[in-house]
């Protein structure tokens, strides 16, 4: 199909891109956690629920007998509403998963404002393979860029608040603040023997997740830097405006990309893919989920980059297109992050997410714990590993080299 019926096609179909009966995150209200536990409509077989009712009842009671013990002889005053916070905390945080949390009111409310424009210092982050808070992007021209942050820096502290351990959304809401504010940072960073300590002013931070640009020969680079939400028409806007001048072949880049809004992936997944499978998903029951697209697809020679930051909603649209053959994948080994996430408010405003999804390519091949291999495995010089994609020079970008290279010799 041509480009041109390509995008008359897309902007009749809307938001119909694939079944949206499904959605990734969810916004149902939950009854209060207490109660959860404590009555019997808890989900689950009949000796399921015995059980957790008889676990229930010997640990809630020991932690109300240690309240107890604490307000009568702890040396100093505690508010208790902090304790039975982070009583709530530790529960989610005891499944070992470190994308299962439980915020505060307060907290889903500072985490839930928007991700486009927002008052921070300027850092996409995630948890690394120990759990800890890692920088996977600094935004350019940002407090943080400006400071001296990389990626690849682990947030040990924020104003002599300990992130270790602590969950993304935790610690966006830590280092999120009025814009003026100083954050005064720990960091670990690979190569150094000693802790680093930044104070970073927080400014307001426009974030934009896609770019595009035309390079010689007709070849149309967009880089999408996170699945934001309405990413996807972002792209779509950015592959009309080169497809009406006159592109040949695309490159999407997708390095220093942690992720995020899942359907957002899939609908770009479709936009590139003709009638084919995405992704198919597993839940604890083993319940499926197939995600299709149809058969209308900006068809043009593709490459895709990847590196090892490429993460979670990144490697669903890698995946799909490599396992289709649909696009030759360039770049590094991709980060692993296979499982999917639901959000849930509670009746108090609180809120808690759960990992209750793993999610694999059609051919059945497992993300999580294993990343994807690209086809083509490409390093950066050392000089340039550290640097923001953006800023890369051109000539000495050996990843995008390379995809220019295979796309040439497609178009020959």
């Amino acid at each position: 199909m041509d480009n041109n019926s390509y995008n008359n096609r897309r902007s009749q179909r809307g938001t119909g891109r694939v079944p949206l009966a499904i959605f990734l995150v969810a916004t149902l209200i939950a009854t209060n956690l207490a109660t959860w536990f404590i009555c019997s409509s808890v989900v689950g077989s009949s000796s399921t629920r015995t059980q957790t009712s008889k676990l229930a009842s010997v640990y809630i009671g020991k932690m109300l007998s240690l309240v107890d013990i604490i307000n009568k002889e702890y040396l100093w005053d505690v508010d208790e509403e902090d304790l039975w916070v982070n009583a709530v905390k530790g529960l989610v945080a005891g499944t070992g998963d470190v994308y299962s949390t439980y915020l505060t009111k307060q907290e889903f409310k500072d985490y839930n404002t928007s991700s486009t424009n927002f008052d921070g210092i300027g850092v996409q982050i995630s948890n690394n393979s120990s759990g800890n808070v890692e920088i996977t992007k600094v935004f350019n021209d940002s407090p943080a860029f400006k400071a001296g942050l990389l990626a690849g820096d682990q947030i040990l502290t924020c104003d002599d608040e300990s992130l270790i351990g602590k969950s993304t959304e935790y610690a966006v809401t830590i280092l999120r603040g009025p814009k003026g504010t100083k954050a005064k940072l720990v960091i670990l960073r690979q190569g150094e023997a000693d802790l680093l300590e930044f104070t970073v002013t927080r400014d307001t931070i426009i974030n934009k997740y896609v770019d595009k640009s035309m390079l010689d020969d007709k070849i149309g680079y967009i880089h999408v830097s996170e699945f934001g939400l309405n990413s996807s028409f972002s792209f779509d806007s950015a592959v009309k405006e080169l497809s009406d001048a006159g592109m040949k072949a695309l490159i999407l880049d997708l390095r220093q990309n942690p992720g995020g809004n899942v359907m957002d992936a899939i609908n770009i997944a479709d936009a590139l893919l003709p009638s084919a499978e995405i992704i198919y998903t597993l839940d604890k029951a083993g319940n499926r989920e197939d995600y299709v697209s149809d058969s209308y697809f900006i068809d043009v020679p593709l490459v895709v980059l990847v590196d090892a930051s490429s993460a979670s909603a990144s490697e669903i649209v890698a995946g799909a297109l490599q396992d289709n053959a649909r696009a030759k994948i360039i770049g590094a080994k991709t980060f692993g992050k296979g499982i999917i996430q639901y959000i849930k408010p509670l009746s108090d405003g609180s809120m808690y997410k759960l990992t209750y999804q793993e999610y694999y390519v059609p051919s059945g091949k497992k993300i999580h714990g294993e990343g994807i291999t690209p086809d083509i495995l490409v390093e950066l010089p050392e000089s340039q590993q550290k640097k923001l994609v953006e800023l890369i020079p051109a000539g000495e970008d050996t990843q995008l080299q390379r995809a220019i290279e295979e796309l040439q010799f497609m178009l020959r």
